[in-house]
């Protein structure tokens, strides 16, 4: 018996001694259709971004990967430039290497497919050194609108530290000043910030009189903060911060005589039983019989050993008085 020489197919992933006949078969040339398929919507999305180049924040994305069955490894999709992410810029590169077209012609001469669609699945040297240029021109766009951002964010927080510079400024001013003066300082620190909201309550500026108690605090907004208003609290009962009793170590209290706070035992197992009886079929036999109420003999049936583990005939005993049926055993 003569040896057999085995080949390896790396598109079908199996081993098979037809030799070059393999390549004519129905499930080979399947596969090939199907990786061509595969990869010719891969090269399509690509060749989108040929003519608008994409560029993104790099801390914002993962970088993806794609396998070449040409040159059968496995490629980055997208190239990272410092701080930006050129999407789809690695995988044009790829196809528009010189190694990927001479694996793509040896791969369709292989494979027996037309030499025509070899174009689907490579890009051309002069369609990718327009990519490039254009390239260069989103790059320096991007920086500039990120320039611009990080100016319009350097702004609003230089405005904000003058704000409250401001605001300290007044507060050591009118430390030692009187009534009138400080009444005009803080309407000097309300006009300050005029497109935002005063962190100081402007209410009773007008009457001198208002500001006789101090200043203090009403009400404080802000981006994303929820704004907690001040309680009035009962100065007569006091509070943890006073040193005074709890309410139940008090003598005027308003608890009940009997001394029992929140549910009994007997509640809780009530509870209990509830939520069980909650979780069974609400159509189950007996589940609306009232065993408070007195029921007549001649309503119950004969339910034979639903809820006794009796005989038949004695199903219904204990729904009925005892002196009404008398069972007698033999």
């Amino acid at each position: 018996m003569a040896f057999v020489q085995f080949q390896r197919c790396d598109i079908c992933r199996r081993n098979h001694d037809s030799g070059n006949k393999h390549v004519y078969s129905a499930a080979h040339r399947s596969n090939v259709q199907r990786i061509i398929r595969k990869f010719k919507d891969k090269v399509a999305e690509s060749r989108q971004v040929l003519g608008k180049p994409v560029v993104e924040d790099a801390t914002k994305q993962d970088m993806s990967h794609f396998w070449c069955y040409f040159c059968h490894c496995e490629c980055e999709r997208d190239k990272r430039l410092h701080n930006m992410l050129l999407k789809e810029a690695a995988m044009i590169e790829h196809l528009s290497s010189l190694e990927h077209q001479k694996n793509c012609t040896s791969f369709l001469a292989q494979n027996r497919v037309e030499k025509a669609k070899k174009e689907e699945f490579v890009i051309e040297t002069d369609e990718y050194k327009k990519f490039l240029e254009a390239t260069e021109k989103s790059v320096e766009r991007f920086e500039e609108m990120k320039q611009q951002r990080q100016l319009v964010v350097a702004n609003k927080i230089r405005k904000e530290s003058f704000i409250s510079e401001r605001l300290v400024h007044c507060y050591r001013e009118m430390v030692g000043c009187g009534k009138s003066q400080l009444v005009k300082l803080l309407q000097t620190c309300s006009q300050a910030n005029n497109h935002q909201r005063p962190l100081m309550s402007r209410a009773g500026t007008s009457n001198e009189s208002s500001w006789v108690k101090g200043v203090r605090t009403v009400e404080a907004h802000g981006e994303g903060l929820t704004c907690v208003r001040i309680q009035k609290a009962n100065s007569s009962t006091g509070n943890i911060f006073s040193d005074a009793p709890p309410p139940w170590a008090q003598s005027n209290t308003t608890c009940p005589a009997t001394g029992v706070i929140g549910p009994t035992l007997d509640d809780l197992h009530k509870h209990v039983e509830n939520s069980r009886k909650r979780k069974l079929p609400a159509e189950r036999v007996g589940a609306n019989f009232k065993h408070s109420q007195q029921q007549s003999s001649s309503w119950l049936p004969s339910f034979g050993r639903v809820w006794s583990k009796k005989r038949n005939p004695q199903g219904s005993y204990r729904y009925l008085p005892h002196n009404i049926i008398k069972v007698s055993h033999k």
